[in-house]
């Protein structure tokens, strides 16, 4: 699957520390997203919400790189009352709103499921270039690293 095109710009607008920003925008100020596909009523994917909030401030790689979340819910606050705990309108990341639920099923459903749920990196072409997330293990770490420092 690597290099394999993941739609993503279905979405009208993304929503970044409470506001909105056209995604055309957004998508335009970087080179590589780490998309982390979450469904509400899961309870996981609240865990893996926050891990992926806590974790990423630690990779941050100014304009080249950032984090967008996609949740899947016909009501995203519902999601987010699940994560009351975690303030995310104060980190900084992105987040796409799922409502009619075609952003894995229908966009990118020959993408298996394993993949759109350990997260992928994209390049500015919303090309896959690695699956997982950078702090699973040191080679994780390096690879997020050469592929966004280095473009390999």
């Amino acid at each position: 699957m690597l290099n394999e095109r993941l739609i993503i710009d279905i979405f009208d607008s993304v929503l970044y520390r409470g506001s909105q920003l056209s995604f055309s925008e957004f998508r335009a100020d970087y080179d590589f997203l780490s998309v982390v596909y979450l469904q509400n009523d899961c309870e996981p994917c609240y865990e893996n919400f926050l891990e992926w909030s806590v974790m990423m401030k630690t990779f941050s790689h100014g304009d080249k790189h950032t984090l967008l979340f996609v949740i899947q819910s016909l009501d995203v606050n519902s999601f987010f009352h699940q994560v009351k705990d975690l303030p995310f309108n104060e980190d900084g990341f992105f987040i796409a709103h799922d409502s009619i639920m075609s952003f894995r099923n229908s966009n990118n459903g020959n993408i298996p499921s394993w993949i759109m749920d350990a997260s992928v990196l994209i390049d500015s072409e919303n090309r896959i270039k690695m699956v997982g997330a950078p702090w699973l293990n040191e080679e994780m770490t390096e690879l997020f690293n050469s592929i966004v420092y280095e473009g390999k």
